[in-house]
Protein backbone atom coordinates (compact mmCIF):
# COMPACT_ATOMS: atom_id res chain seq x y z
CA UNK A 1 0.00 0.00 0.00
CA UNK A 2 1.79 3.06 -1.27
CA UNK A 3 1.66 6.16 0.88
CA UNK A 4 0.80 4.31 4.09
CA UNK A 5 3.13 4.85 7.04
CA UNK A 6 3.19 1.64 9.08
CA UNK A 7 4.12 2.66 12.61
CA UNK A 8 3.95 -0.76 14.27
CA UNK A 9 3.39 -4.42 13.60
CA UNK A 10 1.39 -6.40 16.13
CA UNK A 11 1.53 -10.11 16.82
CA UNK A 12 -2.21 -10.72 16.82
CA UNK A 13 -5.55 -9.22 15.95
CA UNK A 14 -6.29 -8.83 19.64
CA UNK A 15 -3.09 -6.81 20.06
CA UNK A 16 -4.16 -4.48 17.24
CA UNK A 17 -7.56 -3.92 18.82
CA UNK A 18 -5.97 -3.33 22.24
CA UNK A 19 -3.62 -0.74 20.71
CA UNK A 20 -6.54 1.11 19.10
CA UNK A 21 -8.47 0.95 22.39
CA UNK A 22 -5.39 2.43 24.13
CA UNK A 23 -5.51 5.39 21.70
CA UNK A 24 -2.24 4.35 20.04
CA UNK A 25 -3.55 4.79 16.51
CA UNK A 26 -5.94 3.45 13.92
CA UNK A 27 -6.08 0.22 11.94
CA UNK A 28 -7.76 -1.56 9.07
CA UNK A 29 -9.14 -4.80 10.46
CA UNK A 30 -11.89 -7.33 9.78
CA UNK A 31 -15.31 -6.32 11.06
CA UNK A 32 -15.72 -9.80 12.54
CA UNK A 33 -12.47 -9.43 14.49
CA UNK A 34 -13.45 -6.10 16.00
CA UNK A 35 -17.14 -6.90 16.58
CA UNK A 36 -16.88 -7.27 20.37
CA UNK A 37 -15.00 -3.98 20.77
CA UNK A 38 -17.65 -2.26 18.63
CA UNK A 39 -20.47 -3.75 20.75
CA UNK A 40 -18.68 -2.60 23.91
CA UNK A 41 -18.42 0.85 22.32
CA UNK A 42 -14.67 0.86 22.83
CA UNK A 43 -13.97 1.63 19.17
CA UNK A 44 -15.79 3.10 16.20
CA UNK A 45 -15.81 1.26 12.88
CA UNK A 46 -16.19 2.71 9.41
CA UNK A 47 -16.86 0.72 6.27
CA UNK A 48 -14.32 1.47 3.53
CA UNK A 49 -15.88 2.07 0.13
CA UNK A 50 -14.37 0.10 -2.77
CA UNK A 51 -11.82 -1.55 -0.48
CA UNK A 52 -11.63 -5.24 -1.34
CA UNK A 53 -9.12 -7.53 0.27
CA UNK A 54 -8.53 -11.22 -0.31
CA UNK A 55 -6.99 -13.63 2.15
CA UNK A 56 -5.62 -17.14 2.00
CA UNK A 57 -6.96 -19.63 4.52
CA UNK A 58 -5.52 -23.04 5.35
CA UNK A 59 -7.13 -26.17 6.74
CA UNK A 60 -5.13 -28.40 9.04
CA UNK A 61 -5.78 -31.70 10.76
CA UNK A 62 -3.81 -34.43 12.43
CA UNK A 63 -2.12 -36.67 9.87
CA UNK A 64 -3.62 -39.77 11.53
CA UNK A 65 -7.16 -38.38 11.15
CA UNK A 66 -7.08 -37.44 7.48
CA UNK A 67 -8.82 -40.65 6.37
CA UNK A 68 -11.59 -40.54 8.97
CA UNK A 69 -14.96 -40.14 7.21
CA UNK A 70 -15.92 -36.79 8.83
CA UNK A 71 -12.52 -35.31 8.07
CA UNK A 72 -12.33 -36.55 4.49
CA UNK A 73 -15.91 -35.38 3.86
CA UNK A 74 -15.12 -31.94 5.19
CA UNK A 75 -11.92 -31.70 3.13
CA UNK A 76 -13.81 -32.74 -0.02
CA UNK A 77 -16.45 -30.12 0.70
CA UNK A 78 -14.01 -27.31 1.43
CA UNK A 79 -11.98 -28.00 -1.73
CA UNK A 80 -15.12 -27.25 -3.79
CA UNK A 81 -15.53 -23.80 -2.23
Amino acid sequence: MKGVNIAAKMGSTEAVIAAVEANMGISVISSLAVEKAIQNRNVKAFQLKDFNVSRTFYVSCLRDNINLPPVSSFLSFIKKC
